[in-house]
């Protein structure tokens, strides 16, 4: 029940289901384009991408919410780091694991400080 009232088509969420963007999934990492705003990967619920989202509307800084339907996450699984979303492509990298890529768009929309981000950089070796 949980899941389903709180996905991001519902009316809790109006700001973030209007920014769904219709991405073909071809272009992931295939025709990358430096410089472009980070495209997050996730399917079309709330789940484990919504702090990510969260973080980036709080931050300030646009993004290209793309969600992943059934039939596309088949093609998707094989190019996903740890065959696992949510998927961060950033200037042609990927990013995966839901608390790396929150700390990182925590840095860079100034959410976390320096001092923090070091001792994240250390975890993650």
């Amino acid at each position: 029940f949980f899941f389903f009232f709180f996905s991001s088509n519902s009316s809790f969420f109006p700001l973030l289901s209007s920014l769904i963007l219709p991405i073909e999934l071809e272009e992931m990492n295939d025709h990358c384009v430096p410089n472009h705003p980070p495209r997050l990967y996730y399917f079309n619920i709330c789940g484990r991408a919504e702090p990510i989202r969260l973080a980036f509307h709080i931050g300030g800084k646009k993004f290209e919410d793309v969600r992943v339907s059934a039939a596309q996450w088949k093609v998707l699984k094989p190019r996903c780091p740890f065959h696992q979303l949510p998927v961060l492509e950033v200037d042609c990298k990927l990013y995966s694991q839901t608390n790396a890529i929150l700390r990182l768009v925590g840095k860079w929309t100034s959410i976390i400080d320096d001092l923090v981000f070091n001792s994240i950089q250390l975890i993650l070796i």
